[in-house]
């Protein structure tokens, strides 16, 4: 297994079993691509979701 980090979402989406989000040096939300992408569960997430697919 390896990690990689990136903020290359689309990367992240396609290639990841697992992504994990950090804010602040803190692990915000961590789980399978699907649940980030689809269904994130922290505010965290979700705004970083939406800066990621305007950048």
């Amino acid at each position: 297994m390896r990690n990689v980090v990136t903020h290359a979402m689309s990367f992240a989406r396609t290639v990841a079993h697992q992504v994990h989000i950090l804010h602040a040096g803190t692990l915000a939300e961590s789980g399978p691509p699907e649940q980030i992408f689809e269904a994130p569960q922290t505010e965290t997430t979700r705004n970083f979701r939406s800066e990621a697919a305007v950048a």
